[in-house]
């Protein structure tokens, strides 16, 4: 049988729910290689490194959400059915702080940094790229660090222990940033605290004094949410559409110093798939 190429098999053909998409797949007889990742942005940021002819990137759409723990669940339900032509790469979020410890899921791979905006945010090339952008760059990222690492630990303690607190609805980032002065306002870390720990126990704070101590200790990408980063930056800094110029920044020189291309350049060839363009 003549497969049909990779490329005909549009987004108009395809059902929208990833697992289903494979199956069709699957099913057609095509012998297509997948990589899952969580969301569109990071089919953008991800794609531009595989060649789309010998591959499909797509996001963990299942019912219409997306998340780390669908990237799991695909690459785990495929894997189960006996089609090996499939990995995911999810973001690191909070693994590091698990207790029991996470264990790695086959054929899944994570960000080296809390995600991959943080990644991206990590790297020297890209930070150059930027600099040619805003010369103060630099220091701009330093002054954000400190706000989006304390966030950062409240958003890993609401994780790790299902505190239930909605940032979204309680606290926006927003709440952070005087768009009109361009400076941050450290105010509102206290608005978060209290507003995080209302109704809650003294057993609750010592737990979170506890993450915190954590937090101290390691670096501020894998504490600090990407998005929170960026929002938090742009107040900041002189280079528009921050969010959209960053990932033109990481290229694939930048992609290949991490330990992400490693893992996934390791599997490559210890399964004879060729990934990456030029490969």
């Amino acid at each position: 049988m003549i497969q049909a190429p990779l490329q005909e098999v549009t987004e108009a053909n395809r059902p929208g729910d990833t697992l289903g998409a494979i199956h069709q797949s699957i099913n057609s007889h095509m012998q297509a290689m997948w990589v899952i990742v969580e969301d569109e942005p990071d089919v953008l940021v991800y794609s531009k490194f595989f060649s789309t002819n010998r591959l499909n990137v797509r996001s963990s759409s299942i019912n219409k959400r997306k998340s780390c723990k669908n990237v799991e669940k695909i690459v785990d339900t495929i894997l189960h059915e006996n089609y090996d032509k499939i990995i995911g790469i999810r973001d690191r979020d909070s693994v590091d702080f698990l207790v029991p410890a996470y264990t790695p899921k086959k054929n899944v791979y994570l960000t080296d940094q809390r995600d991959i905006e943080m990644q991206m945010l990590k790297s020297d090339r890209v930070v150059s790229s930027l600099k040619q952008k805003d010369s103060d760059i630099e220091q701009k990222i330093e002054n954000v660090k400190p706000i989006a690492k304390a966030i950062g630990c409240y958003r890993i303690f609401n994780d790790i222990k299902e505190f239930g607190y909605s940032f979204n609805k309680k606290l926006k980032i927003g709440r952070f940033r005087d768009d009109n002065a361009h400076v941050l306002k450290q105010n509102a870390l206290v608005e978060l605290d209290s507003s995080f720990f209302e109704g809650k126990t003294e057993q609750d704070r010592d737990n979170f004094n506890n993450l915190k101590e954590l937090c101290d200790e390691k670096e501020f990408a894998l504490i600090c949410n990407g998005h929170d980063f960026l929002a938090l930056l742009d107040c900041l800094a002189t280079i528009p559409h921050l969010k959209e110029f960053l990932p033109q920044c990481y290229d694939m020189d930048a992609f290949k110093q991490s330990t992400l291309y490693t893992d996934l350049k390791n599997w490559a060839d210890s399964n004879n798939v060729s990934l990456f363009e030029g490969t």
